[in-house]
């Protein structure tokens, strides 16, 4: 009898002694797994929210606090366990220098000790300061955060399917890479902005968008933000509101249509209301800009193409390209290309070529239109650019 005591009170021990190391490996691993997640999600947000157009305007690096929640939350669901639940507190997050406080609670698994549920809660905070030793635009060197752990600057990716290819063999292979500028941040969604008293619609401003990145890219965001306070009285915040702005000025110049109409109908999309080739100077003289006559062409939502290889000569002269996908061929665009299948026009903003890949820095500002639609910098292919591409207007300094 005694002996049969002993077996069970072992038992009783054995498996008690059992849960507890089941106990303190769920909180070990979920602990370091979510370290490690937290800290390199948080980096690579950081980098993908760098605002290229303020370097570019002022000479220090500052990230997108939007973006950047975007990017942080989106990669967070990407990688997180689906049978954990997460609390998330960004404690603090500042655009310049880009400084980050990220906060993460969750628990481990339940298990029951000696009669009771237990578990743990599990808290996970980082703090990271994004800084750079090279210039981030050229992409040459490296950025890292406070702990010092690198991430390597990366060429765009082409978005290559080979379910839905495109001929990688156009153009002459003996092209040199154009890497004049960086992108500028500016998202193309379904909000309104109030500019001093007008309210603009900024599902439709995806041409005021591309000028707006031009000009930001070209170093002379100041003049247009100075600009825009001398005309209309307002003061932008960041390049969104400044983009807002630049809309109500092109309507004043009659380049596009009423932003605050939505009245998306072929004589208010966009340029719409006049070829912003022509008619740009009188926008763009404002900031010691002009239009390239020499090196643009076509017609806003035309069906001619083969462009490609006038706007890397564009390019290679030191401008950037605002051009135009056609509504007549917009909604016929593979995915693999990098560009956004749309039933309407569209304007891209091209700043750079790859000759590695063969392959144009295109900005795509759009974000909400459909799923899976491609958005912000894409390397487009050359036979894409040349294939969909109806109009370019190449915009540099006077």
């Amino acid at each position: 009898m005694k002996e049969s005591y002993w077996g069970y009170w072992l038992m009783v021990f054995g498996v008690f002694i059992i849960v507890v190391l089941l106990l303190i490996q769920s909180f070990t691993s979920t602990n370091t797994q979510d370290y490690y997640l937290i800290k390199e999600i948080s980096e690579a947000s950081m980098v993908d929210a760098i605002d290229y157009g303020y370097y570019r305007t002022y000479g220090e690096l500052k990230m997108n606090k939007e973006k950047f929640y975007e990017v942080f939350l989106r990669r967070f669901a990407e990688e997180a366990s689906l049978t954990t639940n997460y609390t998330i507190e960004f404690t603090e997050v500042y655009e310049a220098p880009p400084k980050i406080g990220v906060k993460v609670s969750s628990k481990s698994a339940t298990f029951q000790v000696a009669g009771d549920t237990t578990t743990f809660d599990i808290v996970n905070k980082v703090d990271a300061i994004l800084e750079s030793k090279v210039d981030p635009i050229s992409g040459k060197g490296s950025s890292e955060t406070s702990n010092n752990t690198p991430t390597e600057t990366k060429p765009i990716e082409n978005p290559i399917n080979m379910e839905n290819p495109i001929n990688m063999d156009g153009g002459n292979k003996e092209k040199s890479t154009v890497n004049n500028f960086g992108a500028v941040t500016i998202n193309q969604s379904q909000e309104t902005i109030n500019v001093n008293g007008t309210t603009v619609y900024m599902e439709c401003a995806c041409g005021p968008i591309a000028m707006t990145e031009a000009i930001m890219m070209l170093g002379k965001g100041d003049s247009l933000k100075s600009n825009i306070q001398s005309e209309l009285g307002y003061t932008p915040n960041n390049a969104t509101e400044t983009a807002a702005a630049s809309y109500v000025l092109m309507y004043k110049k009659g380049l596009n249509g009423n932003p605050s109409s939505r009245d998306f109908s072929s004589s208010n999309f966009c340029g719409g209301k006049g070829n912003y080739a022509s008619n740009g100077n009188s926008f763009l003289n404002n900031y010691g800009l002009k239009v390239d006559t020499d090196n643009s062409g076509g017609t806003l939502n035309s069906t001619g193409a083969g462009y490609a290889e006038k706007i890397y000569k564009s390019l290679k002269s030191g401008n950037v390209v605002v051009a135009s996908v056609s509504s007549k061929v917009g909604s016929s665009i593979p995915s693999n290309t990098g560009l956004a299948s749309t039933t309407t026009g569209h304007y891209y903003t091209i700043y750079g070529y790859n000759a590695t890949d063969n392959c144009f820095n295109v900005y795509n500002p759009i974000t909400y239109y459909k799923k899976g639609t491609p958005t912000g910098t894409q390397c487009v292919p050359y036979d894409a650019v040349d294939t969909y591409f109806t109009e370019y207007i190449s915009v540099g300094n006077q």
